[in-house]
């Protein structure tokens, strides 16, 4: 597998009442060829705002403060504006988290994939209609040729969401950035929107960067996990290692707030305390009054956190450091 996108030490600010906060404090990852990888963690951890700095995309009072974002060892964060253009969309797709507010309700559908069409493949005319037919027909919409001539408004939502992966289809990128896909949808919709985007990456051999809190569709889809905490990455593994042998407190914790379906209560085990803002300044790890086995050292703001490897995929980042191993929590 050839390595597709390269993320190094990524660092995100945002602007408030004119002080700079980090959203992001130095993230690592990659993306190969064929594979994906999904994003998680609670609400405000930084999953969207990483998928936002890679697509340059970030609002106005945002920017990337430190690190390096490399598309097929191509440095994307030293590009100009106009250039970074060309790579969104074209080579980086991205499917939004609500496709009833990503698709302009006053255009048909027609007319935005067309659009699509034009501007990244210069395609028009009838050319382009048949074009969009096909990829409507792709992703799996009856009757597609009707479809063109619709609002947006007049679909439902997974019809909606799958005009979405039909538009970022439409550009041919070599990766797709998928935030929240299956956010607001029923059960059954989201298990074939999920299916559509495993069948889509091994039939054109595309990199899947997946941003869900859902563990179980992570359970689902992913080839390799990277868990976010308050800007921060905790773990990284494949999925087998991330469920089967977790090693992060805050990993442990997203799992077992998961509900227990073999239980007659749904029995699950919230992880206690709340979630910093990103205004928050705290000494040491960021989950430390959070976390049920933090130590004097995790309290240590002066004490460099420590990455742990446990394989040659799968690492962790705690001050515990061997001493977790031990640790049943």
């Amino acid at each position: 597998m050839g390595k597709l996108l390269e993320v190094t030490d990524l660092k995100v600010g945002f602007r408030i009442d004119g002080k700079e906060y980090l959203a992001l404090r130095g993230i690592d990852f990659d993306l190969n060829k064929g594979e994906t990888l999904c994003i998680v963690g609670e609400s405000g951890c930084g999953k969207s705002v990483t998928s936002l700095a890679i697509m340059d995309l970030l609002p106005v009072n945002g920017r990337v403060v430190d690190g390096s974002i490399k598309f097929k060892d191509e440095e994307l964060t030293s590009l100009s504006k106009k250039k970074r253009r060309e790579f969104r969309g074209k080579k980086i797709g991205m499917i939004f988290q609500e496709p009833m507010t990503a698709l302009n309700p006053l255009l048909k559908i027609g007319f935005q994939l067309k659009e699509a069409l034009k501007l990244h493949q210069g395609i028009t005319g009838q050319e382009a209609t048949e074009k969009a037919v096909e990829y409507l027909d792709k992703v799996g919409i009856p009757e597609p040729k009707a479809r063109l001539k619709q609002y947006s408004y007049q679909l439902s939502g997974g019809l909606r969401q799958r005009v979405m992966i039909a538009m970022v289809l439409c550009a041919e990128p070599d990766i797709i950035i998928a935030d929240e896909p299956t956010t607001a949808l029923d059960v059954t919709i989201q298990a074939q929107v999920l299916k559509l985007l495993e069948e889509l990456k091994n039939e054109l051999e595309i990199g899947i960067i997946l941003i869900t809190h859902d563990m179980g569709v992570v359970a689902e889809v992913a080839d390799r996990v990277c868990v976010l905490y308050a800007g921060n990455k905790c773990e990284e593994g494949t999925v087998d290692e991330i469920f089967n042998d977790p090693k992060h407190p805050y990993t442990k914790g997203l799992l077992a707030s998961v509900p227990d379906i073999d239980s007659e209560t749904f029995e699950n085990n919230p992880i206690p305390g709340v979630f910093p803002t990103i205004q928050e300044e705290i000494d040491g790890c960021r989950f430390n009054t959070r976390c049920p086995v933090a130590k004097d050292a995790c309290f240590n703001g002066k004490r460099k956190i420590p990455l742990v490897k446990c394989s040659s995929n799968h690492h962790y980042i705690c001050h515990l450091g061997a001493e977790y191993y031990e640790t049943k929590l």
